[in-house]
């Protein structure tokens, strides 16, 4: 068997999981004034904003996926043309070329690659296709790592250069917000003059929900009163168990105990039932059979309905998706993520600055 072949075939395959978490996708140009017209009918005009609105309505899950694509490639190439900028007036000042100033900057912020690092790299691949090994693959393997580290000492060195500019740089552009609506029957944490709300559309059921939950933790630990949480159900027709559990979770908040049995069952995920939910009851010290009659009677059917209506109406299309005060963030991600979010609405900056 080719060897080499089936290793590059390894190596495509991890790369191209690399590009897109690092946000490789190409960028859609929201850049446009709404009342353009576009058509006229009868002499009445139609209007983008017309047919913006219309697809919001038709369409919004799809709506809202074009428009987070297009902040997306927005806030990458926004950063990408300032960190060049950055790169080119540096070297001008040394009088020096950008290329001359990379080759002396990068060596010193480059990590060097380990074998557990090229180890944890092949690891991350679903299956190893016959015949690759590490020792036939750690070559290969580790002129990837080691263009990756310069990509990102790259990264490294442009902060840099952005935090020395300070009040030299200074961006306009900032991501669409969206007004989520909260009823008064969402749980939430108490902070109602919190500087930042959290909206999390979740589903118990839900695996990436519940890797989420011990960020949100620390979260809270880390900013206490300047954020507010707030949990809409969003159970997937696709989990058996997910309605009865959002149902669960609004009889729990009828005894004041939401977040505590909230915990309770995402512990009991993998065997979620009826019996466990009932466990997960007893355990944060409901009274059982007011519990069981609420959830019997589907008594908060309506709430977790206007929760759903909502989160299509913003065309959440899967769990767990967060709006940071009105921000869109979709999937279960790192705690330095929220952080960045959290601090730039803290502090009134813009979420298209560099960390």
């Amino acid at each position: 068997m080719n060897v080499a072949r089936t290793v590059m075939a390894l190596i495509t395959m991890t790369a191209c999981a690399y590009l897109s978490a690092s946000g490789g996708q190409s960028a859609a140009d929201l850049s446009k004034s709404n009342d353009i017209s576009v058509a006229a009918i009868d002499g009445t005009q139609v209007t983008l904003n017309d047919v913006e609105a219309h697809w919001r309505t038709a369409s919004p899950e799809m709506y809202f996926q074009w428009q987070q694509l297009g902040a997306d490639g927005i806030e990458r190439n926004l950063n990408e043309l300032i960190g060049e900028r950055l790169l080119a007036a540096e070297a001008l000042r040394q009088g020096i070329s950008v290329e001359a100033l990379l080759a002396a900057e990068l060596p010193s912020r480059v990590k060097n690659v380990t074998d557990a690092d090229i180890k944890e790299f092949i690891g991350r691949a679903p299956s190893l296709p016959s015949g690759v090994t590490f020792e036939n693959s750690k070559g290969p393997v580790r002129e990837i790592l080691e263009r990756q580290q310069l990509t990102e000492a790259r990264q490294r060195y442009v902060e840099q250069l952005r935090r020395a500019a300070g009040g030299r740089v200074k961006v306009a552009y900032a991501r669409p917000r969206e007004v989520v609506e909260i009823g008064p029957s969402d749980p939430a944490t108490a902070y109602n003059s919190a500087a930042v709300t959290i909206v999390e559309f979740s589903d118990f059921q839900c695996p990436y929900c519940r890797q989420l939950q011990p960020v949100l933790k620390r979260l809270q630990e880390k900013y206490g009163d300047a954020v507010r949480l707030v949990w809409k159900d969003f159970p997937s027709a696709t989990h058996s168990e997910a309605m009865m559990a959002a149902l669960a979770g609004r009889c729990a908040q009828d005894q004041g105990r939401f977040w505590q049995y909230h915990d309770s069952v995402f512990q009991r995920q993998d065997i979620l039932n009826k019996a466990t939910l009932d466990e997960a009851a007893e355990v944060v010290g409901l009274n059982r059979q007011a519990f069981r009659d609420c959830v019997d009677k589907a008594r908060h059917m309506s709430d977790v309905d206007a929760a759903v209506a909502e989160g299509r109406r913003l065309g959440v299309a899967g769990t767990p998706t967060v709006f940071i005060n009105g921000r869109r963030l979709v999937g279960s991600l790192a705690f330095e993520t929220y952080v960045a979010a959290i601090q730039k609405e803290l502090e009134g900056t813009n979420p298209a600055e560099l960390q």
